[in-house]
């Protein structure tokens, strides 16, 4: 029983970096997405007085990404208020 426990602990951890993300990306339930673009979104978000973790921001508005890079974001229904970010 204990080999069998050792044995499932070493696969879970193999399995675990089969998900990784190159660097600049950030794992999001086993998508990976461009750090950059989140981060632009969480100061969107922000800015707003909404929730800026990165599982907030990943539902907010109508967004399309190709390779983990956002390629288009429709939020006119999102609510937004404040400045514009300078990161974009």
């Amino acid at each position: 029983m204990k080999i069998l426990r050792q044995l499932l602990t070493l696969f879970f951890i193999g399995a675990s970096y089969l998900v990784a993300c190159d660097e600049g990306y950030t794992d999001m339930d086993g998508t990976c997405y461009y750090t950059s673009d989140l981060d632009v979104l969480a100061i969107f978000a922000e800015n707003s007085g909404m929730g800026s973790e990165y599982g907030d921001v990943i539902g907010m508005g109508d967004q399309e990404w190709n390779s983990g890079r956002l390629t288009d974001w429709d939020c006119q229904e999102c609510g937004l208020s404040g400045s514009i970010p300078s990161e974009i």
